[in-house]
């Protein structure tokens, strides 16, 4: 999950349809999961990717996509 939004969070995150094929989750199951886990500390990822991809998380929930 973490490694998705990797590749993607420079391009707002990736596309509903590839989420949903990918993992299964509607954007909003897989954007609230994933902020959980960079929030978490779980994964290691630089700080300021993490700060960047919990923007596109943040940004995702509050659109609704």
């Amino acid at each position: 999950m973490v490694a998705f939004l990797q590749r993607w969070y420079a391009y707002g995150g990736g596309r509903s349809e590839d989420i949903l094929v990918e993992f299964g989750l509607s954007t909003t199951q897989f954007f609230t999961r994933a902020k959980d886990l960079l929030e978490s500390k779980a994964v290691r990822v630089d700080p300021a990717v993490a700060d960047a991809m919990l923007t596109v998380c943040r940004k995702r929930l509050w659109l609704g996509q």
